[in-house]
């Protein structure tokens, strides 16, 4: 990606134009302009912000509609509601659960003092579920009369999903129009479709004519299982033959799943 900007941020510093990359090559703070590296790192910065979170945000999207089928016929019915869907959807399960923030100064929460220098990690996905902000936090609704979709992707929005206020996301707006424009494409496709959670099992859902992830331990009809490594001579194999039929790593039963709504570090030190 660095190797294909930094030609592009060359050309628009000899001949800038109106777009994004010709402001950063042009912008000066007290005199100073961005080096291209600098300029490289924000576009990349820029290009992953808004890119990542949208797939995200999408799968969760048609998940949520899917679930609740008369919201999602809504939807399909009057397109316009296609934007209050998605504003509900990041305040629901943002996509980005949680930011790091250094403090500058000793400041006290809940009885606790986070000294200067640490870093706090605010829980966004926490914040969005806050019943002094939203009624019925919850609840998935895309008539929620406290969210204000019109502001939903703007650094005033009630939701966290993209920051707040300075530290609002620059990409907030690309990653609208990458998330608009997919589910305006699909949504017309989506006709008396339902959403089937995984097993309680835990194993990966197979569906007809794919393979199993997992190579079958039963040996052919009419055939005698092959022999042990035991009753082989020579040295155990180290291919494939010797590894397992399926393997691995889950979790400890119960793990928690959720994070502390506040964590800070400060040197040496985590609390």
């Amino acid at each position: 990606m660095e190797a294909y900007l930094v030609p592009v941020i060359e050309r628009r510093r000899r001949r800038p134009g109106a777009d994004l990359i010709s402001k950063l090559c042009t912008a000066e703070f007290d005199g100073i302009a961005m080096s291209d590296r600098e300029v490289t790192a924000l576009i990349i910065n820029v290009l992953l912000a808004a890119v990542e979170p949208a797939d995200k945000t999408l799968a969760l999207l048609f998940k949520h509609l899917i679930d609740h089928p008369g919201q999602l016929a809504q939807v399909r019915e009057d397109p316009t509601l296609l934007p209050a869907a998605i504003a509900e959807t990041l305040r629901f399960t943002p996509p980005v659960q949680l930011i790091p923030r250094q403090v500058e100064q000793d400041a006290e929460f809940g009885g606790a003092v986070v000294p200067a220098g640490a870093t706090v990690f605010c829980m966004i996905g926490a914040a969005n579920r806050d019943p002094e902000a939203f009624t019925a936090p919850d609840a998935f609704d895309i008539h929620r009369p406290d969210l204000g979709t019109a502001r939903s992707f703007t650094a005033a929005a009630q939701h966290l999903a993209f920051g707040a206020g300075l530290h609002q996301c620059v990409g907030a707006a690309f990653a609208r129009a990458e998330t608009e424009t997919v589910a305006a494409l699909l949504l017309p496709l989506l006709d008396q479709v339902r959403h089937v959670p995984a097993p309680a099992t835990g194993r990966p859902v197979s569906t007809p004519g794919a393979p199993s992830p997992c190579r079958s331990t039963s040996p052919p009809s009419g055939r005698a299982p092959p022999a042990s490594a035991e009753a082989r001579p020579g040295p155990p194999s180290a291919g494939p033959a010797s590894r397992p039929p399926c393997s691995r790593s889950r979790r400890p039963r119960g793990t928690p799943t959720t994070a502390p709504t506040l964590t800070t570090t400060s040197s040496g030190r985590r609390t």
